[in-house]
């Protein structure tokens, strides 16, 4: 009886071959056992795809002679991944006579991306920043470099090769298309699907051309390529292995991707992305002179200040053309912000740089005609914010808009901090207020859940003194702030150290008990080591002055899809958390006034062109050119801001108003608003 063919959708970790040759492997730990299948069906997918274009009948080589099968077939450096376990005979027999209805799928395209993200667990692929290109991505790239097919081409993060399968279709000779990678397990994938993409065309002896190497770390190869393209892998420095960080360190420090130092570094402003590193690598030491490279990388390359101003320096290229695909979500799940980077070794950026906006919804198995089909194309512009500053992050813009924008691009009369940083221990200063009793004193509950770090919960009576009602990001709407929870907070302003322990003991015996509890662990806090003596006191934060305490605030939430802006006018003092920006004014009309600047659609405008999205930082009032308030000029905003935080539908009236307070014709920004 004949056999349907298969696909390799069934070899998932749902079939029954799967579950049982990763149970057979159970030593190995799940994670391995899983690797250690995958690499075996991809082995004998690459193998039965050989002896198919052969015309040969498959016959499965025994579990120790697999691996020498390869060179028998003419494939004489296939095999990355060797097999240093015994098989159970049963279960590769079986995965082995599945592939005899398996016929290699016509059409090029990577073979084994659904395979891999469905056996290997989402958090190790996260880990690893391996977000796999979805087949029409890399069309998009090899079309947006104009590759033609002659010259060397080089993938130096190749991944599963999904950019090679698709540079083999035009390459006139195949051994000019090539692929670095780290990871043994995607040079072997890379290479299997290098072995189907060549189909007809695989000669009888042949050496893959795709290589284990550390792009970044390795000697460069004396002859340059004439093209690299890729998506590089997404890791943030700080989630580097130390080893590996302290073997780049000069690198990084080579290509200035680190403009920050000391304490601006644990407020986030010195991620970096190891994409940016990769680029400047190649771009320096791999891609010939004249030579273009089209990576996908992330958006914050562009707009991040401090992460991406190094890198903006393109020292070694122009750019020449990026498309924006945060709206698309090409990864599918994947909370990503794709960019598309192409430039050109050898030559100056000039500005503006063609900037395209996708927008609609695409699956990332469509084809490319099909994505094109779905989505749109806008025609933008960018360039650096500071028009003096180079490597300042970029403004992205319809260009009709570019110059009104230009007008009110420029430093707030404000200043903006960030909120309260616990340094990773929300769970022991966070608390829930459960009673207080007749004697002053509150009983509180440790805020445990959600929390980065594991802490006990537990309750205790506290001395109220230090006790204030705490504001998250999420108790910040648009116009609205509400605090639904509180927060201890015993920090001196002026030493901006906590108070002193002798001190604090003596006077609030109960504060110092319940903070002793923990002295452990926040002692273990990296940034307390970092920016704090062994003497100082064990239960010190950051990010706190005299400001934290000021009555009238306007705060803005820093993770949000708009500008999300309110004011704090109670005679309690708020503390808001790390995670709202915030500003100190002199009265409730002033706190009414900045929040309905900032809450207007031209401050929504400017954080679009100017900033990632949904990462709104004290830097936007370096970009929007707000004036101090005068109550004789600025009082109508004030009192339309005031109605809008009672439920009043005032935007169209604060819009008006924001505009004639810088001069600008609304109707002309109405279209991009």
């Amino acid at each position: 009886m004949s056999q349907s063919p298969i696909t390799l959708a069934q070899f998932g970790k749902r079939s029954l071959l799967a579950k049982d040759a990763i149970a057979s492997l159970a030593r190995l730990g799940k994670l391995k056992a899983s690797q250690a299948y995958y690499a075996l069906v991809i082995k004998l997918s690459a193998l039965r795809a050989v002896y198919h274009q052969r015309g040969w009948a498959w016959i499965v080589p025994p579990p120790d002679g697999l691996d020498n099968a390869f060179e028998h077939v003419g494939l004489l450096n296939f095999v990355t991944v060797r097999t240093h376990y015994r098989w159970d005979s049963d279960i590769y027999e079986r995965i082995g006579q599945a592939h005899e209805a398996w016929e290699p799928p016509a059409h090029p395209h990577d073979h084994f991306r659904h395979l891999y993200q469905d056996l290997i667990p989402h958090s190790y692929r996260h880990r690893k920043g391996e977000y796999y290109t979805p087949d029409w991505l890399a069309q998009h790239v090899l079309a947006q470099v104009r590759y033609t097919g002659e010259g060397r081409l080089l993938d130096p993060a190749c991944g599963s090769g999904v950019f090679l399968v698709h540079a083999l279709q035009q390459a006139q000779d195949f051994t000019t298309v090539v692929g670095y990678d780290v990871s043994p397990l995607a040079v072997q994938t890379a290479r299997a699907n290098y072995v189907l993409a060549l189909g007809k065309r695989l000669p009888d002896v042949v050496e893959i051309p795709v290589y284990q190497r550390d792009t970044i770390l390795s000697k460069a190869t004396s002859q340059r390529f004439d093209w690299v393209v890729g998506n590089p892998p997404w890791v943030n420095w700080q989630d580097l292995p130390e080893g590996y960080r302290q073997r780049t360190r000069r690198l990084w420090k080579r290509y200035n991707l680190f403009p920050h130092v000391g304490f601006d570094t644990i407020l986030g402003k010195g991620k970096k992305d190891l994409s940016m590193l990769l680029t400047c690598v190649v771009m320096d030491r791999y891609l010939a002179a004249g030579g273009h490279l089209g990576f996908v990388i992330t958006q914050s390359a562009f707009k991040t200040t401090g992460a991406g101003e190094g890198f903006r320096r393109f020292a070694a290229g122009r750019v020449l053309h990026v498309d924006d695909m945060t709206d698309l979500r090409p990864f599918g799940l994947a909370q990503t912000r794709p960019a598309v980077l192409v430039m050109r070794q050898g030559a100056s950026t000039t500005y503006p740089v063609p900037y395209q906006r996708w927008t609609g919804n695409c699956h990332p198995d469509d084809d490319y005609a099909t994505v094109l089909q779905k989505t749109s194309r806008q025609a933008w512009v960018a360039e650096p914010v500071d028009t003096h500053d180079p490597t300042s992050a970029w403004i992205t813009t319809p260009p009709q808009t570019l110059a009104a924008l230009r007008s009110i691009i420029a430093p707030a009369a404000y200043h903006a901090h960030e909120g309260v940083n616990s340094g990773g221990a929300n769970g022991v200063y966070w608390l829930e207020v459960l009673e207080q009793n007749a004697e002053g004193l509150v009983r509180v509950r440790n805020l445990v859940k959600r929390t980065r770090r594991r802490v006990e919960e537990i309750e205790a009576w506290l001395e109220p003194d230090w006790v204030y009602p705490l504001l998250r990001g999420r108790d910040v709407q648009r116009w609205q702030a509400t605090s639904q929870s509180a927060i201890l907070l015993v920090q001196d302003p002026t030493t901006r150290k906590g108070y002193e322990p002798d001190w604090l003991q003596q006077n609030y015996p109960l504060t110092y008990a319940y903070l002793q509890q923990f002295e452990e662990m926040l002692r273990g806090r990296s940034a307390f080591h970092r920016y704090f003596l062994p003497t100082d006191p064990f239960y010190s934060m950051f990010g706190v002055g005299a400001y934290t305490f000021a009555p009238y605030k306007v705060v803005w939430r820093y993770i949000a899809h708009e500008m999300t802006a309110a004011a704090i006018c109670e005679e309690q003092v708020i503390i808001p958390d790390h995670r709202l920006m915030m500003v100190v004014v002199d009265s409730a009309d002033e706190a009414h006034y900045l929040t309905a600047c900032l809450n207007s659609s031209i401050s929504r405008l400017i954080v679009g062109a100017c900033t990632l999205n949904t990462q709104m930082s004290t830097h936007i009032l370096n970009k929007f050119a707000i004036p101090r308030y005068d109550p004789r000029q600025h009082q109508t905003l004030a009192d339309l801001a005031r109605h809008a935080s009672l439920g009043a539908e005032v935007d169209i009236a604060i819009d008006e108003q924001v505009a004639a307070l810088f001069r600008l014709e609304l109707r002309d920004l109405k279209s991009h608003l």
